[in-house]
């Protein structure tokens, strides 16, 4: 499902809430970057690092598989 993204130019990028030096990092949002364009802006934030992210990254993917490659 990933490659299959990716092969589209369809990716999920964190992008912090804050610009800056932090020791542990700022938290993060997500967005759908389809094709070059900001497309699809998240609305929760998550720490760095974390397994909620990863979570989060994971279902980003496979929302924007169904959304944007099958058309569900």
């Amino acid at each position: 499902m990933m490659l299959a993204c990716w092969y589209e130019k369809i990716f999920v990028v964190q992008k912090p809430v804050q610009r800056g030096y932090k020791k542990n990092g700022y938290d993060v949002t997500l967005y759908v970057d389809y094709k070059g364009q900001n497309k699809i802006q998240g609305k929760n934030t998550y720490k760095q690092n974390s397994k909620e992210l990863e979570e989060a990254i994971e279902k980003g993917y496979i929302y924007a598989y169904k959304k944007l490659i099958l058309g569900e």
